[in-house]
């Protein structure tokens, strides 16, 4: 049998300057290697005590199959547990507005052109948008900080897009309610990672009475821009700390590539499609952030981008206009349209590219 024990000196050691004691700590993984790496210099300098220290992973159903066999691998060698959380509708949301006949799968074979097809427009322009104290937008029932988080592990965890098909349902009502047109994700609107991971992830701890901790993430040392950014939130928090281990320890990509690859395990391949080595992937399949290269080499190598190009077709046609996710890029009909025209991309090419660093904070390595 293979030794599936974590050579842990292959990774520096990280201890928090300001840990206090009884003080918990948070860190969220991506499904990547930098997050990941982030996680064992922390073990190294003594993170793992389950009463303080939690490990969260926030799905969005549409991260590749590699990254849930990754986390999977990780939470048995090292025996800690990772919090598996998903963003779901309350039941009185999907029982009230969303037609019976709707289908997470059907939608998830991208079988849908018209969000009235979906939710019941006609009853929405009825309500009177209010918030509520315990909710994430509106008022309680439709909405509620408990119940809209569901508690999932490596063999329930959906694989099918459903905690993004629900988050991109509970935007598109607020929206209808509101009199006003839907908003896709994008650059100046994260909310897939703000809604869908970060909020996901602090009512979680909230609901279990942890309002005051240290949020670790996998920003690395050559990623200044976005360490800067998460460093920022500390000037505007008085109860969430957040930190980049990796950026103190000075590790780089290279250095988390290097960390992995001498592992018993390692961010692995599927079907030849995976080049685990260069991250062409990353972590949720069609991040409207990545380069227009890397898009392209993915519709090119076969990954399905039906799903990415029903999400806009159901906002365009709705609001009678024709945006993308990534205004640079075009939409993903038209970036699907030109992979197709152009001969194939290396992946040589995707290296030289001129890498833009994805400005999230906690969705992609």
């Amino acid at each position: 049998m293979k030794d599936m024990s974590i050579n842990y000196s292959a990774f520096p050691t990280y201890i928090p300057i300001d840990r206090q004691e009884g003080l918990h700590e948070v860190i969220s993984l991506s499904g990547g290697r930098s997050s990941a790496d982030a996680l064992m210099q922390l073990i190294n300098g003594g993170f793992g005590d389950p009463e303080f220290h939690h490990v969260v992973f926030d799905n969005t159903g549409k991260e590749d199959e590699t990254c849930y066999k990754f986390l999977s691998d990780i939470e048995q060698c090292t025996n800690l547990k990772i919090n598996w959380l998903e963003y779901t509708l309350t039941n009185q949301f999907t029982n009230e507005l969303i037609f019976s006949s709707f289908s997470y799968d059907k939608f998830n074979r991208c079988e849908y052109t018209s969000i009235g097809q979906i939710l019941d427009i006609k009853k929405l322009r009825s309500f009177k948008f209010e918030k509520s104290p315990n909710s994430f937008w509106y008022k309680q029932g439709f909405s509620d900080r408990k119940l809209n988080i569901k508690e999932v592990d490596y063999l329930t965890a959906s694989r099918n897009g459903k905690p993004f098909t629900d988050l991109f349902l509970y935007k598109c009502a607020i929206r209808i309610m509101k009199g006003q047109g839907i908003i896709l994700p994008s650059v100046g609107q994260r909310w897939c990672t703000g809604d869908g991971k970060e909020k996901v992830t602090e009512r979680w701890l909230a609901n279990k009475g942890i309002t005051e901790y240290i949020s670790y993430k996998g920003m690395r040392f050559d990623e200044p821009d976005r360490v800067d950014r998460v460093m920022a939130k500390n000037k505007v928090q008085d109860k969430i700390w957040y930190d980049c281990p990796l950026h103190h320890t000075k590790t780089n990509k290279i250095d988390v590539l290097m960390s992995w690859s001498g592992q018993p395990f390692d961010l692995g391949l599927k079907n030849d499609k995976t080049n685990c080595f260069y991250d062409v992937i990353g972590n949720c399949d069609y991040c409207h952030l990545k380069t227009l290269l890397k898009k392209m080499w993915l519709v090119q190598n076969g990954f399905d981008i039906r799903y990415w190009k029903q999400i806009e077709l159901i906002a365009n046609n709705y609001n009678g206009d024709v945006d993308a996710m990534s205004r640079q890029h075009g939409t993903y009909e038209q970036i699907e349209k030109k992979a197709l025209e152009i001969e194939p991309i290396s992946l040589s090419q995707i290296l030289s590219d001129a890498e833009v660093q994805i400005s999230c904070t906690n969705c992609t390595d």
